[in-house]
């Protein structure tokens, strides 16, 4: 972690921490971002390496010379980690602190599918590395531990009064850190993001475990990874922190919940402090407009709080929603009133808001956006707010009624089963304006933060839930195989008429013999699917299944594919629209073996694609540049129907045509059509796995296909862009006949 890949990220860890002034401190880490933040918070720092941390030389001369000596994620980078700990506390002051951080093999990451940073691989660490080699284990330069190990070594290194605590989402982006011995009384799943370093192998929903783990007592062992604060001295009893190290500097802040009833929300720089000026300011002017909210007061860089042992209102509501609806319209109906009565209304907002309409609603000259669920307990009596950030003049209510209804659900099917939201969305009136709504709620969440590296940072480590189905969409084709193993010569049965349906066809209609299209839902039995009419499963009986191959393109396909193997047949394939096949280039190289060719030219197989309209002496140019640097050349060509949309005009030359004075150039090797719905270069580089692609150099710096460009490489091709012949072209030719010179 450096601060140019994440900025204060990788200080949350330590940022909540209390550490006294005019103390010394030792980091070993490999770069500078903490010791960095320690220095401004007036520590005076020294930063060394582990190696460096080691030396004779320096352990002599620094023996109980620091206050404190923090280590995060660096234990599991020692060879020796005993030795390492045993050295590190020999450098501490009678009374002084190791803070050590560090992953867990056993967190709840790795059994998402999270790859082992030691190893590269997936369940590696799960594994114990029991796989692995013995002695390569004892060599490796890298490896994580679980708790028992942990605690194991600073038993033996006497380390033997300590606190720990379990962090989320990951040490190096610590947000949420929770004191062994308690358990979150809230939905976590609503606050922790989880964070990944190889997003393409995550499998399961990391976020919607958390509720099983604390109600099963995993939650502390499974944890992501610890901190373990060891010292002599008595500990601050804190039970839980929460670090808003990912948003702006203007709203970073910590909250800490100590036991006894305290809360404290710090600030982590000058910047936000003035955020919690305005926390204390709104939460007093809720209570003056007769909103109950949690008593606050700003004291130094500190809001401090009295803990509330109230319900946390989310989850009062969706236990409702379980077991009383009445109960639950009751509660909601009053929430959006507590929002409405949070401040005067606008009048005449026409006059004062652009393009405001009826649909709009009511305008609230002082909106608290956050006025929301998770920003609430629930006493027994009523709803107590927290934590009133922002707020937002001559707004609209139903913006925030609507992020009301959203938090309750959160997305979650089972929720909507009981009673849709669309119940709320109608009963307040807001279903008209919905995308208003939705869009609103995103711009309050991406105003949060608008730092372009922690922007980059989050998107880089965060995994969707359609990314995970489409992980665990891989791992099916894997495990069924490869759609193409023994299609060649065979009748082929595509079953579905979707989308990857849609692609398979288009791709694939002029390579193999499609002899049908098959779906399971009656409506759509004798419709069209192209060119093709869809047929019920039952044609399949009659089919020869010997000479025959069934290929599923959906997207959930085990039901169809046991009743495939129900029905006896051996021969199926299941199609994903999303994965980059192999085999088109092996096809092409026994092509070229079989033609004798033994040129070895900068690049196999090239790709150019465009219409090719009225054939002159330009296209004529770019095939000789392209054939010279490529062994096998494929030229692509638009479709009359792409020429229309794509350019807008009419081609002058029909496709048939076209595309046949492009096969007989000397240099193309293969003329191929382009699918319509399918033209771009990603699609084209999954069915032909070219080397290259040739452009014309007057896209040379366009920004979509310098994207293009960057994707190519990312996968092992290039993109090369030519000079256009000067004297001719296309468009000059047209101009000519169109001024009826030609």
């Amino acid at each position: 972690m450096t601060a140019e890949t994440a900025g204060g990220l990788a200080t949350g860890i330590i940022a909540w921490y209390d550490f006294k002034a005019g103390t010394e401190a030792l980091v070993i880490a490999g770069d500078s971002v903490l010791s960095d933040h320690l220095a401004g918070r007036g520590i005076k720092t020294r930063s060394l390496s582990i190696a460096e941390s080691a030396r004779d030389p320096f352990l002599k001369a620094s023996c109980g010379c620091f206050d404190y000596v923090i280590a995060i994620g660096m234990l599991e980078k020692c060879r020796e980690p005993l030795l390492m700990l045993k050295h590190w506390g020999s450098l501490l002051k009678a009374g002084g602190h190791l803070l050590l951080g560090a992953e867990n093999r056993l967190g709840v990451r790795y059994f998402c599918g999270e790859r082992d940073p030691a190893t590269g691989e997936v369940f590696q660490g799960i594994e114990h590395y029991h796989h692995k080699q013995p002695e390569s284990v004892k060599v490796m330069k890298h490896r994580l531990y679980a708790k028992s190990e942990l605690t194991a070594f600073l038993d033996s290194a006497g380390f033997n009064s300590r606190s720990c605590y379990s962090v989320f989402p990951r040490l190096e982006s610590a947000r949420f850190i929770y004191a062994e011995d308690y358990l979150p009384n809230e939905d976590v799943s609503m606050r922790i993001v989880p964070q990944y370093d190889s997003c393409g192998t995550v499998m399961i929903d990391e976020q919607h475990l958390y509720t099983d783990l604390i109600e099963n007592r995993l939650f502390h062992q499974m944890a992501n990874a610890f901190l373990f604060d060891c010292s002599s001295e008595t500990t601050s009893g804190i039970l839980s922190v929460t670090v808003s190290a990912e948003r702006d500097e203007r709203l970073r802040t910590a909250t800490v919940i100590r036991a006894g009833g305290t809360v404290e929300k710090r600030a982590l720089t000058d910047a936000s402090l003035e955020n919690l000026r305005k926390i204390e300011e709104n939460l007093a002017y809720l209570k003056s407009r007769g909103i109950q909210t949690v008593p606050a007061g700003l004291s130094g860089h500190s809001l401090s709080m009295p803990y509330i042992e109230g319900q946390p209102a989310v989850q009062y509501l969706r236990d409702l929603l379980a077991s009383d609806r009445e109960k639950l319209i009751e509660e909601m109906d009053h929430f959006r009133d507590l929002i409405l009565k949070s401040s005067p209304r606008v009048e005449k907002p026409e006059n004062i808001i652009p393009g405001y309409t009826e649909a709009d609603g009511i305008i609230l000259e002082k909106a608290f956006v956050d006025m929301v669920p998770i920003n609430a307990f629930y006493s027994g009596e009523d709803f107590v707010f927290i934590d009133q950030e922002f707020c937002f003049e001559n707004y609209p209510a139903n913006a925030i009624i609507f992020r009301m209804v959203a938090f309750l659900y959160d997305l979650n099917s089972d929720r909507m089963a009981l009673l849709p939201q669309d119940f709320f969305f109608d009963r307040y009136g807001i279903s008209a304006n919905m995308a208003k709504w939705i869009a609103m709620s995103i711009d309050f969440a991406k105003s949060l933060c608008t730092d372009e590296k922690l922007l980059r940072y989050s998107t880089q480590h965060t995994v969707s839930y359609n990314r995970i189905e489409a992980n665990r969409r891989k791992l099916d084709a894997h495990v069924i195989g490869d759609c193409f193993s023994g299609i060649t010569g065979k009748n082929v049965y595509i079953w579905g008429c979707g989308n990857f349906a849609s692609k398979f066809y288009a791709f694939y209609k002029n390579d193999f013999t499609i002899a049908g299209i098959v779906d399971s839902s009656s409506a759509k039995w004798g419709t069209m699917f192209h060119d093709k009419p869809v047929s019920p499963p039952r044609i399949l009986n009659d089919c020869d299944r010997k000479n025959s191959k069934v290929i599923i393109c959906m997207k959930d396909f085990w039901e169809v594919y046991l009743q495939l193997q129900d029905m006896g047949f051996e021969n199926i394939g299941v199609y994903d629209a999303n994965r980059i096949y192999d085999g088109r280039q092996g096809a092409v190289s026994c092509l070229l073996r079989r033609e004798g060719n033994t040129t070895r030219k900068k690049y196999r197989v090239g790709y150019i694609a465009g219409v090719f309209d009225l054939f002159h002496i330009g296209h004529l140019n770019m095939f000789r540049r392209a054939k010279d640097l490529c062994d096998y050349l494929i030229a692509a060509v638009v479709t009359d129907k792409g020429v229309r949309d794509g350019k807008k005009r009419e081609p002058y030359i029909p496709f048939e045509e076209r595309i046949e004075m492009v096969r007989s150039c000397r240099y193309v090797d293969e003329a191929v059509e382009i699918p319509y719905d399918y033209p771009g270069t990603v699609e084209a580089f999954q069915k032909y796995h070219f080397d290259v692609q040739f452009s014309g150099s007057d896209y040379v710096n366009h920004p979509w296909w310098l994207e293009q460009q960057k994707w190519l490489r990312e996968h092992g091709a290039d993109l090369v862009f030519f000079p256009y012949t000067e004297q001719t072209s296309s468009t000059k030719i047209k101009a000519l006949i169109e001024k009826g010179l030609l």
